[in-house]
């Protein structure tokens, strides 16, 4: 075992909602429709640093939404924030990509556990919300951030940073 590149030094919920569907039958297939869930993660240097720059906020919101046809028996929405330190030998350049991969894995996996139990002590069987990574290829991280207005809660910074989208593979810009 070695030590992470990053180093969860605390985290919180800004947000936990769990409903279950009256409609739901147990006598129809369960049906998970993927674009009734969402992931918005959000990163920036933390602004609680106690003597180290290197230190990061991530917050991470994970929602599902089923429209009111999808046989799905819940619908939940858990926000977290989680303050990050980064190791030393990560260069400055790398920091900021380098904390939303790990940072919003470490987030998630702790996110797919609330909604596990949360989920487990309800009418229907408990729900595993999909195995997803966070990882992205160097180039699709823009070295440069657009400035966007500092966040007044941590519930703003969850939408205040989109994810980077990606072209497409084989399209042309």
């Amino acid at each position: 075992m070695k030590e992470g590149i990053v180093t969860l030094l605390d985290y919180f919920a800004t947000d936990l909602a769990l409903s279950t569907n009256k409609a739901f039958s147990t006598e129809k297939p369960l049906k998970f429709e993927s674009s009734e869930f969402a992931i918005n993660v959000a990163v920036q240097k933390s602004t609680v640093a106690e003597g180290s720059g290197r230190r990061w906020q991530v917050a991470l919101d994970v929602g599902h939404q089923p429209a009111p046809e999808t046989n799905f028996p819940y619908s939940y929405r858990v926000a977290l924030v989680g303050q990050f330190s980064i190791a030393p030998h990560i260069k400055p350049e790398d920091e900021e990509r380098i904390v939303r991969i790990h940072g919003a894995s470490v987030l998630y996996g702790m996110t797919r556990e609330i909604v596990r139990v949360l989920t487990g002590r309800g009418p229907f069987r408990p729900i595993i919300i999909p195995t997803v990574s966070f990882y992205e290829p160097k180039s699709a991280v823009p070295t440069t951030p657009e400035p966007t207005a500092e966040p007044k809660t941590a519930a703003e910074a969850v939408t205040a940073t989109p994810k980077p989208r990606r072209k497409p593979a084989g399209k042309k810009a």
